[in-house]
């Protein structure tokens, strides 16, 4: 045996064809067997959307929010929806994408 401490072999996560089954396995499995390495941190919103808003910006700051948006794997609209929730009017993207957790 050498002097390396063995790592244990962590299985992969299986994919699930509903909600129903994924939450059936979460509480049956020891998930400290599964590689979770890859997983992310999700936003789930259940609060139907009742109001519309109009937001003028100007362009180059539109094109930032969407880019920043695709990088996190979420729709620009949503980055939109935090900076109006925050307040934040007037600032540069850099400082309103770390505000909301960019």
């Amino acid at each position: 045996m050498s002097g390396k401490r063995e790592r244990k072999k962590l299985k992969a996560l299986p994919t699930f064809a509903s909600d129903s089954q994924a939450k059936r396995f979460v509480e049956r499995s020891d998930l400290t067997k599964f590689d979770l390495s890859k997983g992310r941190v999700m936003c789930f919103e259940f609060d139907r959307k009742a109001k519309q808003t109009n937001l003028r910006m100007p362009e180059g700051f539109l094109a930032s929010v969407k880019l920043h948006a695709k990088r996190r794997g979420i729709v620009y609209q949503r980055i939109g929806e935090s900076l109006q929730l925050l307040g934040i009017e007037g600032k540069r993207l850099h400082g309103v994408l770390a505000a909301v957790g960019g």
